[in-house]
């Protein structure tokens, strides 16, 4: 079955001519941008990723308007926020106004407090003291009802009592309706809310009292707390212990302290390469404050979700809120985020979330920036008005089907992009176009999106993708920067009007190739041929069948599973009964979350089960015998000890983060396990599973050599060590492929060598020659190294030619 779909893109550049070069190519040269997925990478798709921030205090209409219904449902109903976001601190549903609380600042009251009554107000929801009901949560009960809609709902501790809270939430069970999803607060451990909330133990004892109560009302319910991931925007952040007086710091430490809650709500935003304090004067123009953005992510994003993963395992994620920054001060002005650039922003940055599982729920910001139409102050709108649509809802509405439609997510990995130079802090090299795919294996169809973020134009052949998807485009859509304007007019156009502009169309190409314009978001249909389905491989790692340990003793274990379409779970049995369903890899179990059974095994022989099912339903069943028996063992063995992360091919680069993790098993129980990095003690773990990540030696590694050491030992004292070395290697070779699977790279450095030595990278080749301009093989080269250092004292000066079975690389000896 074929697991792999390759998509080939094309850019036209220009060939220049060097000294010395004696023929010429014949043709036009392409630089060639592959678009790769593998099926058996997919990861269940968190459909409620697919949201929005109402923002209800600033609609001048409630939920159960009919326009709005039938907005929403022209949006696929995706997940939705209620019932603001600064504003749900200061608002009281129970009476429906604002209010402040005890110390509160007379600025912030009138900002706060006055500014949402008077918001209410002009939106014709009247005011409290002319009997107005202001934000009314009845409406919003009604239609969460009829329309079945899925609701993140913030919690208001801030100026509601808990009691008022609960006859608002009872009030809406009782109407019918059903809210499981829950924030305590918005953005609370800002110092804004010092009053109210001192610290983060005072935070966290209110939270926790909510959360009881939430859960009487909505049993099903689930609850978040609010984190501060500032390491988003400031590497440096919880690089050491927190220093006393630091709000955000102790904050994240605290919260990390307690684990009674389910999920975290985490609010995002990009930078815009200016400060709030900026004349508006020198704004930046719209395409380079979208490229500070765009390198912010590029930059920082992944590895953003990467610590909240280390640091909260077992906690999903809500990005409640996410999109270009620029909300205080003077940056209220600039519209980046109401813009053309300002959507196609904040979609590629929705489709990154996608790769990351643990995301549950992300709510775009904001419902407001959407639709646009005449209202008068005071008023209502009336249930049927017209309006328009704005960009920022054009490209929402692109992720409706793809997200709708498919139930699982793939990366979509990009070989020979075209580079952008990131700003500011974020400098680096970042790929120009950004690809994922969203895929259900029943129907065998799929989405296809392409972001191209740069000003380069790209091309896609139709018959090449698909000969290599095995199936066919069913459509092709973009959205791009309006046609009837200049490009760079288009994309930095600060006009109202521009809030509306963008070309949205079907493209059926004559001559069978795609142009992939600037700036540009493609949705690409596609449809597989049908093919026959074949069970999951399905292999348990560790503990080994058939070993004895002795009573008392704790296993962890560790399968692996593989399938063409996927893998959707693997559940693992003890004795029939079931231990946990895992939904992605690694499938490992053992440790203090939700395994009692593993542990403290009493004597007896007990069956270990694993099903892994794939994406289509085929089951594989493997089952492997572990004895538990009285002190029979001999003492002197030593433990079993695996290390799963690294392996001894992991290629790592200067910046990377260093992960470790091991499994170690023993008749006589394991005590400990540690880990050494270059002979320094990392850290003891004394219960599985094994995992080190946080420290700083693993962060960020330079380039040079790094000797991991890992050594387990057994309640007896008995030892086993395994040991791995690796070499972190220059970061520039990340931008030609050495970071991709399954591909052949090379790279010269330096390029152009005027000394008589050269290195040569290498990885993925079968075979690797030396030519000079004429053809002329000079040497073959040994690619069972992936580093090798050549003597070039002997050649002369020109062009050379390094040439393997799957790629080439030209470089000048001055």
């Amino acid at each position: 079955m074929k697991t792999k779909t390759n998509y080939i893109v094309s850019s036209s550049y220009i060939i220049l001519c060097i000294l010395g070069v004696l023929f010429s190519l014949k043709g036009s040269a392409q630089n060639q941008i592959n678009l790769t997925i593998d099926y058996n990478q997919s990861t269940s798709l968190q459909k409620k990723v697919y949201g929005y921030n109402d923002e209800h205090i600033h609609k001048s209409y409630y939920s159960t308007n009919a326009t709005f219904k039938k907005v929403y449902n022209d949006l696929g109903k995706p997940t939705l926020r209620y019932p603001a976001g600064t504003g749900s601190n200061y608002l009281n549903l129970y009476t429906g106004f604002a209010e402040g609380w005890s110390g509160i600042s007379s600025e912030q009251f009138d900002q706060r407090v006055n500014g949402v009554n008077n918001a209410l107000y002009a939106n014709g929801k009247g005011r409290k003291e002319d009997g107005g009901k202001g934000q009314d949560w009845r409406k919003f009960a009604k239609f969460i009802k009829t329309e079945n809609a899925k609701t993140t709902y913030i919690i208001n501790l801030s100026t509601m009592t808990l009691n008022e809270n609960r006859q608002v939430l009872q009030g809406i069970k009782d109407m019918g309706a059903t809210i499981n999803y829950f924030e305590i607060g918005n953005e609370v451990f800002f110092s804004a809310y010092e009053q109210p909330y001192p610290n983060a133990t005072s935070y966290l004892r209110k939270a926790k009292q909510a959360s009881i109560m939430i859960k009487e009302i909505f049993t099903e319910a689930k609850v978040a707390v609010v984190l501060p991931a500032k390491f988003y925007t400031d590497k440096s952040f919880l690089d050491g212990p927190a220093p006393s007086g630091n709000r955000l710091e102790n904050w994240y430490e605290d919260i990390m302290s307690e684990d009674w809650y389910d999920a975290l709500a985490v609010h995002l935003y990009a930078e815009t390469g200016m400060s709030s304090s900026v004349n508006p004067a020198n704004y930046l123009s719209y395409e380079k404050s979208y490229t500070y953005g765009i390198s912010h992510n590029d930059n920082r994003l992944q590895n953003t979700f990467e610590r909240l993963k280390r640091d909260f395992p077992t906690k999903k994620i809500w990005l409640t809120e996410y999109h270009t920054g620029g909300f205080s001060g003077n940056l209220r002005q600039y519209k980046l985020r109401l813009s053309y650039l300002g959507g196609l922003f904040n979609a590629n940055f929705m489709m990154k979330l996608f790769s990351n599982p643990q995301i549950e729920i992300s709510n775009w910001h904001s419902f407001q920036q959407w639709l646009t139409f005449r209202s008068k102050k005071g008023e209502l709108m009336p249930e049927d008005f017209e309006y328009d649509e704005l960009v920022n809802y054009s490209f929402f509405k692109m992720f409706k089907d793809p997200v709708k439609k498919s139930t699982k997510y793939i990366k979509t990995e990009i070989e020979n992009s075209k580079k952008y130079d990131g700003l500011g802090k974020f400098e680096g090299k970042y790929d120009e176009v950004d690809a994922g795919t969203f895929y259900n294996p029943n129907t065998k169809e799929g989405y296809t999106l392409i972001f191209n973020k740069k000003g380069n134009n790209y091309k896609l052949s139709k018959s090449s993708f698909e000969n290599n998807l095995d199936g066919e485009i069913l459509e092709f859509k973009e959205i791009t920067p309006d046609k009837s304007q200049n490009l760079i007019t288009a994309i930095n156009d600060t006009s109202e009007s521009a809030r509306l502009r963008k070309s949205i169309s079907n493209i059926n190409p004559v001559t069978g190739i795609y142009n992939l314009r600037p700036y540009s978001m493609y949705v690409v249909h596609f449809k597989r041929k049908e093919t026959v389905n074949t069970s999951p491989e399905l292999n348990f790692i560790s503990p080994v069948n058939n070993v004895t340990l002795n009573t008392g003793s704790t296993i962890s274990v560790h399968t692996e599973a593989s399938d063409d379409n996927g893998i959707d779970n693997v559940a693992l049995y003890i004795n029939n009964i079931l231990i946990r369903k895992d939904n992605a890899a690694p499938y490992i179990w053992g440790g203090p979350e939700g395994n009692e059974a593993l542990k403290n095994l009493e004597t007896g022989i007990y069956t270990l089960k694993a099903i892994a099912t794939d994406n289509l339903g085929a089951t594989t069943t493997k089952s492997i015998i572990v004895n538990i028996e009285d002190e029979m063992i001999d003492s002197n063995i030593p433990p079993e000890l695996i290390i799963l992360q690294p392996t001894e091919t992991t290629t790592l680069y200067q910046g990377d983060d260093l992960i470790v993790r091991a499994d170690a098993n023993d008749p006589d129980g394991i005590r400990e396990v540690r880990l050494y990095l270059n002979g320094e003690l990392i850290r003891i773990d004394t219960e599985a599973p094994y995992g080190w990540g946080g420290n700083p030696l693993l962060q960020n590694v330079t380039e040079g050599r790094y000797r991991i050491k890992v050594i387990a030992i057994d309640n007896t004292g008995q030892r086993t060590k395994k040991i791995i070395v690796l070499t972190a290697l220059p970061k520039a070779l990340k931008d030609v492929g050495f970071d991709k699977e399954n591909t052949g790279a090379i790279v010269v450095t330096p390029n152009p060598a005027t000394g008589s030595n050269i290195t040569i990278y290498q990885k993925g080749n079968l075979y690797l020659r030396l030519y000079d301009i004429t053809g002329k093989k000079i040497m073959k080269l040994d690619v069972n190294s992936q580093e090798l250092n050549i003597d070039i004292s002997e050649l002369s000066s020109g062009l050379y030619i390094l040439k393997s079975d799957k790629t080439s690389r030209k470089f000048i000896i001055q």
